[in-house]
C-alpha cells in the first residue's frame, strides 16, 4: 500500500489519470530474456523498453542490469510484489514509493504515449551496483523533453540485479539527527531548526494520544522544497518539478518525504500514524484528518476553514456530492482544496457528535467514503447542508 502523492495538495491532477489506466497484457512469463539487445524480442514485453545506442549493451553486468529492468517493465502492471525485479529489502523500507512509476507511459486515456527508454548506465563504486537512467518522452519530440525521468538503482545481490530507489545512494552522506522517536534525514539545500524539532515532536505526543499509541521511530526526510525532493528521490524529470512551492508525501512504510524547508509536517505525520494503525484506508477522512490537525499548504486550519466558508456562502447553487475525490485538484478562489476541507469538516462533525474513536474506525471501515459514511447518516444528498450547518459552529478539534 502506498501514500506515493496523496498529501501534495497541489499535486491531484497528474495522479488521476492513472485510475483511469485499461488493463494491459504482458504475453511472456517471468524470466531473463536471452536478448541484451536495445530492441530484440521487444514484444515479449507488457511495455517495451527501448535502450539508447549509446549505451554499452556488450559489458556483462550492463547486460544483467538491463534484464531485470526489462522484467521490472514486463511484470509491473500485473503485479503489486517484488517480482523477481525489485530487491525485497528495499520494497520492505519504502514499500514501493512513487507507484506513479507503474504507469509513467500512459497518457490521460491508458494508451502507451510516452514509451520508456533507457539512456544512459552510470557504475556505482566498486560492487558493481548501477544506475539505470529512464526517460518517458513523446516519440520524436523536437524539444527532447521528458514527461519523466528516473535513475532506478541496480543492486547487485546474491540472486541477480535487483531493482531498489536511489535514495540510499544519494543521502547516504547527508547529516542525520535522531529527536526522540524522529529521525531526521536533512538534505544540504535544508537548514536543521531545534525549534521546529521541537514543535514536531510536541505534535507527535499529541498524534499518539489521539490515535492511542505510543510514539514509534519515524524517518524523516527534510527537503527544501518538492523540487528537492523529486531530485534526491531519483527524479530528473517529472510533471511537478519547479511548479510547487511546497509539499509532501508518505509511503506505505511510514517514511515521511517533507519539501517544505522544515523540520515540521504534521500533515504528512498524521498519514504516518494513520498507515501504521489500518490497513484499508478512506482517503477522504484521511486527508480530512491530516488537513484538520495539520493542516494545509503553510496557513493554518482556521484560515482554510473561514475560506471554505465563504465560498459555500457565494453561491447556493454549490452541491458537494461530486466533489470528494481527493487525486483531483480542485481549490477555492483563495487556493484551499475543496476535498480536503470537506473530510476535514466531516472529520470535525463526527469528532463532535460520535467522538474520535468512531471517526478512527469509520477511517478504516471502508476505502470508499459513502460506504464509511453511512453509519453516521451522511450520505450524497445532505453532505452540502451538514458541512455548512458544521461551519457554523466553532472549530471542534485541534491539537
Amino acid at each position: 500500500m502506498s501514500r506515493s502523492a496523496d498529501t501534495f495538495t497541489a499535486m491531484e491532477t497528474w495522479h488521476a489519470w492513472a485510475i483511469i489506466l485499461l488493463a494491459v497484457v504482458c504475453a511472456s512469463a517471468p524470466g531473463e530474456p536471452s536478448t541484451t539487445g536495445s530492441t530484440a524480442n521487444e514484444s515479449e514485453y507488457g511495455t517495451p523498453l527501448r535502450v539508447a545506442a549509446s549505451v554499452d549493451t556488450l559489458d556483462p553486468s550492463n547486460q544483467q542490469a538491463i534484464r531485470c529492468l526489462r522484467r521490472y517493465f514486463s511484470q509491473k502492471m500485473l503485479q503489486e510484489g517484488v517480482g523477481d525485479f525489485w530487491d525485497e529489502a528495499d520494497s520492505f523500507r519504502y514499500a514501493h514509493i512513487f507507484n506513479e512509476l507503474r504507469y509513467a507511459e500512459y497518457d490521460s486515456v491508458g494508451d502507451l504515449g510516452y514509451p520508456p527508454e533507457l539512456s544512459r548506465i552510470t557504475e556505482l563504486g566498486t560492487e558493481g551496483d548501477r544506475l539505470l537512467h529512464v526517460v518517458w518522452a513523446l516519440p520524436g519530440d523536437p524539444n527532447g523533453q521528458a514527461r519523466y525521468a528516473f535513475d532506478f538503482h541496480a543492486r547487485r545481490t546474491s540472486a541477480g540485479y535487483r531493482l531498489a530507489f536511489p535514495i540510499d545512494v544519494y543521502t547516504a552522506q547527508w547529516e542525520r539527527q535522531v529527536r526522540g522517536p524522529i529521525t531526521y534525514v536533512v538534505s544540504p539545500n535544508n537548514a536543521f531548526s531545534e525549534v521546529e524539532v521541537r514543535k514536531q515532536q510536541h505534535d507527535i505526543e499529541q498524534l499518539a494520544r489521539f490515535f492511542g499509541t505510543a510514539p514509534f521511530p519515524i524517518i524523516y526526510y527534510a527537503f527544501a522544497d518538492p523540487e528537492d525532493l523529486y531530485r534526491w528521490c531519483g527524479f530528473t524529470a517529472h510533471p511537478l518539478m519547479g511548479t510547487l512551492t511546497s509539499g509532501g508525501m508518505v509511503d506505505g512504510a511510514g517514511n515521511a518525504y517533507c519539501g517544505n524547508g522544515k523540520e515540521i509536517y504534521t500533515h504528512e505525520i498524521v498519514h504516518v500514524f494513520a498507515s501504521r494503525h489500518h490497513e484499508v484506508v478512506c482517503a477522504l477522512l484521511e486527508e480530512g484528518l491530516a488537513t484538520l490537525l495539520g493542516s494545509m499548504q503553510e496557513h493554518d486550519y482556521a484560515w482554510h476553514r473561514a475560506n471554505m466558508r465563504r465560498y459555500l456562502a457565494s453561491d447556493a447553487r454549490i452541491d458537494l456530492r461530486d466533489r470528494c475525490t481527493t487525486t483531483l485538484r480542485d481549490n477555492t478562489p483563495e487556493g484551499t482544496s475543496v476535498p480536503y476541507m470537506i473530510g476535514a469538516l466531516l472529520c470535525e462533525r463526527i469528532i463532535r457528535t460520535e467522538g474520535k474513536d468512531e471517526l478512527i474506525k469509520a477511517m478504516a471501515s471502508s476505502e470508499y467514503h459513502w460506504a464509511a459514511l453511512l453509519q453516521f447518516g451522511i450520505t450524497p444528498e445532505n453532505l452540502t447542508a451538514a458541512l455548512k450547518e458544521e461551519l457554523e459552529k466553532p472549530i471542534a478539534f485541534a491539537l
